[in-house]
């Protein structure tokens, strides 16, 4: 299930870098709310604590890259807790 979350939400990332020229931040923003965000939700309670160690940290980066293009950052910009809020 993790890496099936990891592959969707990479590959969903990639195409709005693809397609941010012609997009709006506010659309940016949801849009990638509504295609990416949904999967790190969906049942994450139940199916995360059974995770390697090795999939929870794809998983961080994965998510770490969402917040990256939400938060219109650099890619090699540092993201603390107060950007998860």
């Amino acid at each position: 299930m993790a890496r099936s979350v990891i592959k969707k939400t990479n590959s969903r990332l990639k195409f709005l870098y693809r397609k941010k020229h012609v997009l709006a931040y506010h659309t940016e923003k949801h849009l990638a709310m509504s295609l990416i965000q949904c999967h790190f939700d969906y049942a994450s309670p139940v199916w995360f604590y059974g995770l390697t160690k090795d999939l929870k940290s794809k998983l961080q980066v994965s998510q770490n890259k969402l917040i990256t293009f939400v938060l219109n950052l650099e890619p090699r910009s540092h993201i603390g807790n107060d950007a998860f809020i």
